[in-house]
């Protein structure tokens, strides 16, 4: 790597990877997405297909912000605030025009939105979860009459609906906005690269958990989302359990956002050992 004492923002080459690894993996909990991106992820799934932007100081990485060219960006930076802001400023100043959203830990979203010259239309606070492997955890019962299965591509029919409820729900801005296209690409691309369980009930999915991410320690857990009226039942821990087991088989460790006023949730997944380790945020610059 070429030898810069100063420190320069530069976009990603070759020789970046590996001390990109060195800073990214001690922080993967909070940053799986971004981590399942870089070469050589063991669970690589090649659903986000983006570029790196670095701040390297000799042969160091001190932080670098993801990008898509849909307009997804995740900065992650040191906690004493971002190096060289003028130049980033510089570097990310094409990208404003497509943003669609900033996401990452509380602190970086802030630091990033400092650089921009566009506010976003909409902000949703989380709260960061994790737990290790570790931790121990007592067994969630199914829910009498209730049946569970590793989901595949064959359920993609059946599992819309509650996929459909989910995004209404906790993803989509305005449901106004839905898109069922979008909804079912994602769906099958999550049952053809992620961990996915659902639980069926009377005919139906009526609950469902899943791998939003998978990186190198780490997973990310998403789309978890019990059926209204089966709320308070169980069901949520049940499923959560089994996909628990199934990530931890390997070793691997899990991280999840939940909104901060959630509760129900924040009390559910506290019982299943995680804890909350910092704050995340999802700043929208288009709407949803």
């Amino acid at each position: 790597m070429v030898r810069n004492g100063r420190g320069h923002w530069l976009h990603a080459r070759s020789s970046h990877i590996e001390p990109l690894k060195r800073f990214l993996l001690p922080r993967e909990a909070g940053c799986v997405t971004v981590t399942e991106a870089l070469p050589g992820s063991p669970e690589k799934t090649g659903r986000r297909n983006g570029r790196f932007t670095v701040f390297a100081r000799d042969d160091s990485v001190e932080a670098t912000v993801f990008h898509t060219g849909g307009g997804f960006v995740f900065p992650v930076l040191p906690e004493d605030g971002t190096p060289d802001p003028r130049a980033l400023s510089r570097k990310l100043r094409g990208l404003q025009s497509r943003l669609f959203c900033v996401m990452g830990l509380d602190r970086d979203v802030r630091g990033l939105q400092g650089l921009l010259s566009i506010t976003p239309v909409d902000t949703v606070n989380y709260y960061l979860m994790t737990r290790t492997c570790a931790t121990p955890i007592d067994p969630e019962p199914l829910p009498e009459g209730m049946t569970m299965r590793k989901a595949s591509m064959r359920d993609a029919e059946t599992l819309y609906p509650i996929q459909r409820e989910y995004e209404i729900e906790e993803v989509v801005l305005r449901p106004e906005s839905f898109d069922p296209a979008s909804c079912m690409r994602h769906l099958k691309m999550s049952l053809r690269k992620q961990l996915v369980y659902a639980v069926e009930y009377d005919g139906r999915m009526v609950g469902k958990a899943q791998t939003n991410a998978r990186g190198f320690s780490w997973d990310q857990i998403g789309g978890v989302y019990t059926e209204r009226p089966l709320r308070g039942r169980g069901v949520a821990g049940a499923v959560m359990y089994r996909l628990l087991r199934d990530i931890e088989r390997d070793g691997r460790h899990s991280s999840l956002f939940v909104k901060r006023h959630n509760e129900p949730a924040l009390r559910m997944y506290r019982r299943l050992g995680y804890s909350v380790t910092d704050e995340f945020t999802i700043a929208y610059y288009r709407g949803i």
